[in-house]
Formats: structure tokens, sequence, C-alpha cells
């Protein structure tokens, strides 16, 4: 990767390299710095706050048990750690004209921004299917996915992608 922390075309960060910035050509305004710290963490403040309710909601009352709703409890879970851990992180990796935080923590923050995204993105794909088979199978729906099952699919998607992770990439 290159210095600039724009290594790929979208400027999300692929290596240590891209996260590990020594200097950065933009340096912002008191103002500006002021008002983008304070955006980025009411933003990551909202993130935890709104899938805490989700969660709360869904853990709560006993008529919100469904197989759906309980991918849609591991999507908000994966989510609120996006918001408590990944977007303050990544805000002061915006922010700041440098890297802080070392190597060991540049590898761990990609292992978990890496895995955080592929457990979200698993529980879209997740419910993508259920909603599918629901359509398509509706009389059959109940017997075919039941709560016990997407928990088992669930907890067995979210722990490949755990072993997946930290094995491609060791701390």
């Amino acid at each position: 990767g290159n210095s600039t922390g724009h290594g790929n075309p979208a400027g999300i960060p692929g290596t240590r390299e891209d996260l590990k910035i020594h200097s950065r050509v933009t340096f912002y305004s008191r103002y500006e710095y002021k008002i983008m710290f304070v955006f980025f963490s009411l933003l990551s403040v909202w993130t935890v706050f709104l899938n805490l309710l989700v969660i709360i909601s869904i853990s709560h009352f006993k008529k919100l048990h469904t197989s759906t709703n309980l991918i849609i409890l591991s999507l908000a879970v994966a989510d609120m750690l996006v918001g408590l851990i990944v977007m303050p992180i990544e805000a002061t990796r915006l922010i700041e004209t440098c890297w802080y935080f070392g190597d060991t923590f540049c590898r761990l923050f990609l292992t978990i921004m890496g895995l955080l995204f592929s457990v979200s993105l698993s529980n879209l794909v997740l419910i993508a299917v259920d909603r599918f088979v629901a359509m398509c199978h509706r009389l059959l729906y109940p017997q075919k996915i039941t709560t016990t099952k997407t928990l088992i699919i669930v907890s067995l998607c979210c722990t490949f992608l755990l072993l997946e992770c930290f094995c491609q990439h060791p701390l």
C-alpha cells in the first residue's frame, strides 16, 4: 500500500500499510477537526443506540422470538460492534494525521473489522434466504425454518467466519 491511506479505489484500508499513515497532505483546521469529531462521535453513538434498541426489543419480547428475528438480532449485534469498535477507530484514522496504535493493534483491528463486516454480510444473505423460503414455500416454511435450525445456522456461520478470519489474519 501507499502512505496516503488510499491503497485501493474504494479508499478502504486493505493492508497494514494502508492503515499506518505517517503523514498526510491534508491538515484540518481546528473548526473542521471539531466538526468531524462531533459528527463521527454522534454517528457511532447513534449506531450503537439504535442497534441496542433492536437487541433489547427482540430479546425482551417473546412474541419477537421468530427465526427471521434471530437473524436480525445477530445482524444488530454485529452492527452494534461495528459502531462500538470499528467506527471510532476508523474515524480516528480519518481525522488524525498518524496511526497511533502500533502494528499489533493494526493487525487486530483489521481482523476484527473484516470479521464484523463478514458477519453482517452473511446475516444479510441469511435474511434473503429466509425471506425467499418464506415466499416460495409458504405452507412448508414453519416446518423447514424453525428457530432452533436458525440458531444453529447463525452460530455455524459466525463460528466459520471467526475461524476463517483468524486463520487468514493470524495475530
